[in-house]
């Protein structure tokens, strides 16, 4: 059985492509970022590192209540600082285990 490697790469390629394209849009449109979202809350899971603390950082400045899901309390505080420091934004709480079953049962 044959593949065809080529064609493989060119949907991964595509793939990638597009989500690059949506995060540049999502982050980075000038009309995007404007807007106010003050009345807005929002849950973040991961928000302490990486991908999750960069949307945390964006959706504050954008003024955004945050609620960040962490397991690690004490990292999860030193970058919710941070959010505050840099942002000036205080509605940041953090809950830990937010998909335990003992919070959802």
């Amino acid at each position: 059985m044959k593949y065809k490697i080529p064609s493989i790469l060119s949907l991964v390629f595509a793939a990638v492509q597009y989500m690059f394209n949506r995060i540049i849009r999502l982050f980075w449109d000038p009309v995007c970022n404007e807007e106010d979202i003050s009345e807005k809350t929002v849950i973040i899971t991961g928000a302490n590192a990486g991908l999750g603390k960069c949307t945390a950082l964006k959706l504050a400045q954008r003024g955004a209540n945050i609620v960040m899901g962490c397991r690690n309390m004490a990292e999860g505080e030193k970058v919710r600082q941070e959010i505050i420091r840099e942002t000036g934004n205080t509605s940041i709480v953090i809950q830990q285990n937010i998909c335990s079953k003992s919070v959802l049962f």
